[in-house]
C-alpha cells in the first residue's frame, strides 16, 4: 500500500479543480467500462438509502436558494429515481468510486498543476459514469460554483 502522507489534502472546490476531478473519473470510467468487476458487480443499495433518507434534508437546504422550476425537477428526479437507478445499471456498466466528493481526494502538487488521488472506495460498485459526477457536484459544489461548473461540463 503506497504512503500517501507526501500528498496534499484536496484544495477548495473550484472550476478547474473540479474539472480535474472529472477528467480523472472519466479516464476512470472509461478503463473500467464493460470490464468484468468480480465481487464488485453487485449493485450496493446505499445510494438508493441515502437519496431516500437525504432528499427532503437537501430540498430544505436549497429550496430557498434554488427556483420553484429547480426544485420542481428535483422532485421529479426523486419520484422517479427507482426506474433511473434501474436504468443505471444497464450494461455496459463501469466501475465507479460512488462516494466521489472532495474530502475523498489527496491531491499529487507535483503533476501538472495537481491532479486528484482517489481514496475511500466503500462504496464502489457498478454504474454509469454520470453517477459520479452528479454526486461530486451535489457533495462538492457550493452554490456560488455550480451554474460555472455546469456550464463547463456541458460547454467541454
Amino acid at each position: 500500500m503506497e504512503d500517501l502522507r507526501e500528498f496534499d489534502r484536496a484544495p477548495d472546490f473550484s472550476s478547474s479543480s473540479g474539472l480535474k476531478v472529472v477528467i480523472a473519473s472519466a479516464k476512470l470510467h472509461s478503463h473500467f467500462r464493460g470490464a468484468r468487476l468480480g465481487e464488485l458487480s453487485s449493485h450496493s443499495s446505499y445510494m438508493r438509502q441515502h437519496v431516500a433518507e437525504s432528499y427532503e434534508k437537501f430540498k430544505n437546504k436549497w429550496s430557498q436558494t434554488l427556483s420553484t422550476k429547480v426544485i420542481e425537477l428535483f422532485d421529479h428526479a426523486a419520484e422517479f429515481y427507482e426506474e433511473a437507478a434501474t436504468l443505471l445499471l444497464t450494461r455496459p456498466v463501469t466501475l465507479l468510486h460512488g462516494n466521489l466528493k472532495f474530502p475523498n481526494l489527496f491531491w499529487d502538487t507535483s503533476a501538472n498543476g495537481g491532479e486528484p488521488i482517489f481514496i475511500d472506495w466503500q462504496y464502489a460498485g457498478p454504474g454509469q459514469g454520470i453517477e459520479d459526477i452528479v454526486f461530486l457536484l451535489v457533495e462538492s459544489c457550493g452554490i456560488a460554483n455550480f451554474q460555472l461548473f455546469a456550464e463547463s461540463l456541458i460547454l467541454s
